[in-house]
This record gives structure tokens, C-alpha cells and sequence, in this order.
């Protein structure tokens, strides 16, 4: 419950870059997907036999491979909007913003006193 308020924002921070990276934003859910998935197939599966205890026993072999997509959809999604720069100069989805910073902060910078 205290993590429900914190996926709107990372969603967004999510697509903010991806943008950086001039990809789509929809790049956002290759790691919310396969979690919409599985929430979806555990509620299906309630509703066909709820008093069954021995659910994981009755996963088909497609659904076993599920938690492997979701990690390698999280792993992904993290070296993505983590590690990879940006693209260089402006992209579909607006300016390059360090190169903006970098011209605001040589614009603000104190000259150095003349001796």
C-alpha cells in the first residue's frame, strides 16, 4: 500500500527518459506489463478454483516462465533509463537538456577577477 503512490511518478520519470533516449514512452511498460500479467492470471485462476491450495503445482509451463520475463523486463528497464546516455543534441521529443544546463550554467558563471 505505501508503494501505490509512488508508481505514478516513476512512470512518468520512466517515459521522461525514455524521451532522453528518443524513444516512445510506451517503453515504460515492458516492465509493468508482465506484473499487469501476472495479477491478471492469479486473479483468473482464483476465480476458477478458489479452494485449491496447491496453485503453483497447477501453473502450465507458459505461466512458469512468467517471473523470468518480469525479471529480465525490470533488469532491462533499469540498465535503460539508468546507464544509457542520452541521445546527443535534440531528438524527436525536444532539446537535449544537459547541453541546455551546460549553456545556462556558462551564462550564469561568474567572470574571474582580473589581476
Amino acid at each position: 500500500m505505501t508503494t501505490l503512490p509512488l508508481v505514478y511518478p516513476s512512470i512518468n520519470l520512466g517515459i521522461k527518459r525514455y524521451h532522453d533516449r528518443g524513444k516512445s514512452g510506451w517503453w515504460v511498460f515492458i516492465c509493468w506489463g508482465p506484473i499487469i500479467s501476472i495479477i491478471i492470471i492469479g486473479f483468473l485462476r482464483g476465480i476458477q478454483n478458489p479452494s485449491q491450495s496447491d496453485w503453483p503445482e497447477q501453473l502450465t509451463p507458459v505461466m512458469q516462465l512468467i517471473p523470468f520475463v518480469v525479471v529480465i523486463g525490470w533488469l532491462w528497464y533499469f540498465i535503460e533509463t539508468g546507464f544509457l546516455r542520452g541521445t546527443k543534441g535534440p531528438n524527436e521529443y525536444g532539446p537535449d537538456l544537459l547541453v541546455e544546463q551546460a549553456m545556462r550554467f556558462a551564462r550564469n558563471a561568474p567572470t574571474p577577477p582580473s589581476i
